[in-house]
Protein backbone atom coordinates (compact mmCIF):
# COMPACT_ATOMS: atom_id res chain seq x y z
CA UNK A 1 0.00 0.00 0.00
CA UNK A 2 1.04 3.55 -0.58
CA UNK A 3 -0.45 6.75 0.73
CA UNK A 4 -0.91 9.64 -1.68
CA UNK A 5 -2.35 12.88 -0.33
CA UNK A 6 -3.65 11.03 2.73
CA UNK A 7 -5.41 8.32 0.69
CA UNK A 8 -4.17 4.70 0.76
CA UNK A 9 -3.93 2.93 -2.60
CA UNK A 10 -3.20 -0.71 -3.35
CA UNK A 11 -0.15 -1.15 -5.55
CA UNK A 12 0.85 -4.14 -7.65
CA UNK A 13 3.01 -5.08 -10.58
CA UNK A 14 1.73 -6.17 -13.97
CA UNK A 15 4.63 -6.28 -16.46
CA UNK A 16 3.51 -5.52 -20.01
CA UNK A 17 6.17 -7.88 -21.38
CA UNK A 18 4.83 -10.85 -19.40
CA UNK A 19 2.08 -13.36 -20.17
CA UNK A 20 0.23 -12.64 -16.91
CA UNK A 21 2.11 -15.09 -14.67
CA UNK A 22 4.18 -12.39 -12.93
CA UNK A 23 1.26 -10.25 -11.74
CA UNK A 24 1.34 -9.55 -8.03
CA UNK A 25 -1.57 -9.36 -5.61
CA UNK A 26 -2.99 -5.89 -4.95
CA UNK A 27 -3.00 -4.62 -1.43
CA UNK A 28 -1.04 -4.79 1.80
CA UNK A 29 1.78 -7.29 2.24
CA UNK A 30 3.02 -8.41 5.64
CA UNK A 31 5.31 -11.12 6.94
CA UNK A 32 4.31 -12.28 10.42
CA UNK A 33 5.60 -14.86 12.86
CA UNK A 34 2.93 -17.19 14.22
CA UNK A 35 2.73 -18.45 17.81
CA UNK A 36 4.65 -21.60 16.77
CA UNK A 37 7.45 -19.50 15.15
CA UNK A 38 6.44 -20.11 11.53
CA UNK A 39 6.75 -17.21 9.10
CA UNK A 40 3.66 -16.47 7.01
CA UNK A 41 3.31 -14.03 4.12
CA UNK A 42 -0.01 -12.20 4.08
CA UNK A 43 -0.79 -10.49 0.80
CA UNK A 44 -4.20 -8.91 1.11
CA UNK A 45 -6.12 -6.72 3.53
CA UNK A 46 -8.41 -9.67 4.33
CA UNK A 47 -5.56 -12.00 5.28
CA UNK A 48 -3.81 -9.32 7.33
CA UNK A 49 -6.90 -9.10 9.52
CA UNK A 50 -6.63 -12.81 10.39
CA UNK A 51 -3.49 -12.21 12.46
CA UNK A 52 -4.41 -9.08 14.42
CA UNK A 53 -2.05 -9.89 17.30
CA UNK A 54 0.92 -10.71 15.04
CA UNK A 55 3.74 -8.24 14.47
CA UNK A 56 4.60 -7.33 10.89
CA UNK A 57 8.30 -8.12 10.42
CA UNK A 58 8.61 -5.88 7.35
CA UNK A 59 9.80 -2.36 8.09
CA UNK A 60 9.62 0.72 5.85
CA UNK A 61 12.75 1.58 3.87
CA UNK A 62 11.41 4.70 2.18
CA UNK A 63 9.09 7.42 3.43
CA UNK A 64 8.17 10.56 1.51
CA UNK A 65 10.88 9.77 -1.04
CA UNK A 66 13.62 9.50 1.60
CA UNK A 67 15.68 6.43 2.44
CA UNK A 68 15.09 5.58 6.11
CA UNK A 69 17.68 2.84 6.57
CA UNK A 70 20.60 1.48 4.57
CA UNK A 71 21.62 -2.16 4.65
CA UNK A 72 24.92 -3.39 3.31
CA UNK A 73 25.81 -6.85 2.04
CA UNK A 74 27.72 -7.75 5.22
CA UNK A 75 24.61 -7.09 7.34
CA UNK A 76 22.40 -9.14 4.99
CA UNK A 77 24.80 -12.08 5.07
CA UNK A 78 24.95 -11.85 8.86
CA UNK A 79 21.15 -12.14 9.06
CA UNK A 80 21.16 -15.15 6.75
CA UNK A 81 23.84 -16.94 8.75
CA UNK A 82 22.12 -16.20 12.06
Amino acid sequence: MIKLNGVEKAIFKQPITDDGTKNSTKGRVEVVKTTNDNLITLDSDTEVGLYNNAVNLLTPLFKDGKLLRETDLVEIRGRLNG
